[in-house]
């Protein structure tokens, strides 16, 4: 038994050896990255803004599930709610010969819809936060209507102007020209021209400067976080990734294609990531993996950022009742399993992120939110679970050579000295 012993440890100490010297950059990287000292819940969802009076009753209807879960400090849960500001205005393009575009504005021409957005920003339970001026780059869309592009006439035909989501993606396209393929860059002085107007029309509306912000479709290109730089954008939202246009097939081109919580851009922005999906219209099971989602971004000491589109509460596509009943389980469990959660906003993330300590306070609300970074047992935990998420070839290798006994018992002695049983959960 003793010789037994004695080779696992041989071998495992050779493991970890190989492990450091053949990926040194890997694990410092990974090791450097923030990690959380509570769990944090954000909501983020695209493409709230013009809409019927059943988009402004689905989005009261998703604050008021919102509003029945607190977490620890006390604060309800809050929708990051991403916001298109227009729309084309179809009738008035027609009337002017296609000759230029013309558009239909939220706070103006949608005032159920603007009014419920608003209510819920002054009762704390939804943030705006820039989309943009609308869901298409305007000149394609006029290149396009004049092609008389099938799909752009067919959405035309349907009456769909407010469901821009059922467009291919090269037409929906805001930061990149996708009225060709493969899609071509936006000058840059013309983006800042984009982002300067877009930014004021959002203060306009909402009375406050959007300091964070995401791409139509997750196309933009350097020159829009320039852009967006120079408009004081500090934080942007992704999926993980980030694409720069499409090829000639349509496909996204992604570069870079891995994006860090945490990582910064060539200007110093922050990234923020997506690490758990909730799209009910697009799958029966996205409650069952918006949960896996939370646990496993919460054993990681990542934050728990749930992705879920506004076309999952309004319009042909939406699953209205399913979408709200799932969200509503999902938050009764994070607030059952995680005594010590915290629900943020997208800047709020971002900005305790950068000032990981235990009194950060935030400047939107001017209130304080204790969010500690996490202590070295905490962040061990942590570190092994992104690991073994992460990179596949490490995963096996620790699997076959039962570097996992080891891992799991260090993991267990962190939870029992790092005080992380709030992360792993009661329920997970």
């Amino acid at each position: 038994m003793q010789i037994i012993l004695l080779t696992l440890l041989v071998m495992w100490i050779a493991c970890v050896l190989v492990i450091i010297l053949s990926s040194r950059t890997l694990l410092k990287k990974t090791w450097q990255e923030p990690y959380l000292g509570v769990p944090v819940s954000v909501i983020e969802s695209d493409d709230w803004g013009p809409g019927d009076s059943d988009a402004a009753e689905a989005l009261q209807k998703l604050l008021s599930i919102l509003s029945e879960h607190t977490d620890s400090c006390g604060r309800m849960a809050v929708l990051t709610a991403n916001i298109v500001l227009t729309v084309p205005d179809v009738e008035a393009i027609k009337n002017n010969g296609c000759m230029y575009f013309e558009r239909l504005i939220l706070k103006n021409d949608f005032p159920f819809v603007y009014s419920t957005l608003m209510k819920g920003f002054r009762e704390g339970l939804l943030l705006p936060q820039l989309h943009g001026k609308e869901h298409l780059y305007p000149p394609g869309f006029m290149i396009l209507l004049r092609k008389k592009a099938p799909a752009l006439i067919k959405w035309l035909e349907n009456n769909n102007r407010l469901e821009w989501q059922s467009l291919p993606h090269q037409f929906q396209a805001h930061y990149v020209n996708g009225s060709y393929l493969p899609s071509r860059p936006i000058p840059y002085s013309e983006q800042q021209g984009m982002v300067r107007e877009e930014k004021k029309l959002f203060y306009e509306h909402f009375g406050f400067d959007s300091i964070s912000a995401v791409a139509p479709c997750f196309l933009w290109d350097d020159q829009t976080e320039m852009s967006w730089h120079q408009k004081g954008v500090r934080f942007i939202q992704t999926a993980g990734y980030r694409c720069t246009g499409l090829d000639e097939m349509g496909n996204y081109i992604q570069n870079p294609p891995i994006i860090r919580f945490g990582d910064r851009t060539r200007v110093g922005q922050m990234y923020l990531v997506r690490t758990v999906m909730y799209e009910p219209s697009d799958r029966k099971d996205a409650e069952i993996i918006c949960w896996k989602g939370v646990v496993r971004a919460f054993r990681q000491c990542l934050p728990a950022v749930i992705s879920t589109h506004a076309y999952n509460y309004y319009g042909k596509r939406s699953r209205l009742e399913e979408s709200l009943s799932g969200l509503n389980k999902t938050l009764e469990k994070m607030c059952t399993s995680y005594p010590n959660l915290r629900f943020m906003n997208s800047p709020e993330l971002g900005m305790a992120v950068e000032n990981l300590q235990e009194n950060f306070v935030h400047t939107l609300e001017n209130k304080e939110i204790a969010i500690p970074k996490g202590n070295t047992f905490i962040k061990v935990r942590g570190f092994l679970y992104r690991l073994w998420y992460r990179h596949k070839k490490l995963k096996i290798v620790s699997t076959i050579s039962l570097l996992i006994i080891p891992a799991i018992i260090v993991i267990a002695f962190c939870n029992i000295f790092g005080k992380t049983l709030l992360f792993e959960g009661r329920n997970s």
